[in-house]
């Protein structure tokens, strides 16, 4: 049994999936985390409630899409994907996300619509756009190279270790640890842009 917040997770539904992943498409306020010890062919979803209807999982390709269909009341889903080697996410619509042990060349991620995401780990090439009040917390993720695009009130925290392409506007908050050259600075609006030493 596990909990969400003061909820008992005690249901518990498995979605099977076929063939490599490389791309996590997250919506409609959907709750997921990335866990290394299940199957790579399983999806697994604890859940308050034994109606899974309201939980929208399906592959296009190498694509994995999460989704909670509207008006699910006080359902609520906690979804477990596997470890793949996640080359895209896109997150949005008050969705969460958590990946702790991300170990990737590449990494493109697009987090917006008031979504969450928390990611841990290394990857060489990070390229990040955050928008419309999302945060992005990816400030132990250690990256060789970083660009990324802020916009619309969203909060992100990077770590960079050899350069950084900054873009920045709107009321958005970055914050970038380690020591990178600045390749690109375009900060504008109210934006604000802290390097922390």
């Amino acid at each position: 049994m596990r909990y969400n917040g003061s909820r008992e997770l005690n249901h518990e539904c498995a979605y099977t999936i076929d063939g490599e992943i490389a791309s996590l498409e997250i919506s409609g306020g959907a709750d997921v985390v990335v866990d290394a010890t299940i199957a790579r062919n399983q999806v697994r979803v604890l859940s308050n409630t034994d109606d899974f209807s309201k939980l929208v999982v399906k592959t296009d390709g190498d694509r994995l899409e999460i989704s909670h269909k509207r008006n699910t009341g006080n359902k609520e889903y906690k979804i477990f994907v596997p470890a793949f080697d996640y080359k895209v996410l896109s997150l949005s619509g008050g969705s969460d996300f958590e990946w702790n042990g991300c170990n990737v060349d590449i990494l493109a991620a697009t987090v917006s619509g008031g979504a969450d995401c928390e990611i841990k780990g290394k990857c060489n090439s990070l390229a990040v756009n955050v928008s419309g009040g999302a945060d992005a917390d990816m400030d132990e993720l250690i990256a060789s190279e970083v660009a990324v695009v802020a916009s619309g009130g969203a909060d992100v925290e990077l770590h960079a270790v050899k350069t950084i392409s900054i873009v920045a506007s709107g009321g958005a908050d970055v914050y970038v640890g380690g020591t990178p050259q600045i390749s690109e600075w375009n900060v504008s609006g109210a934006a604000d842009v802290h390097i922390k030493k």
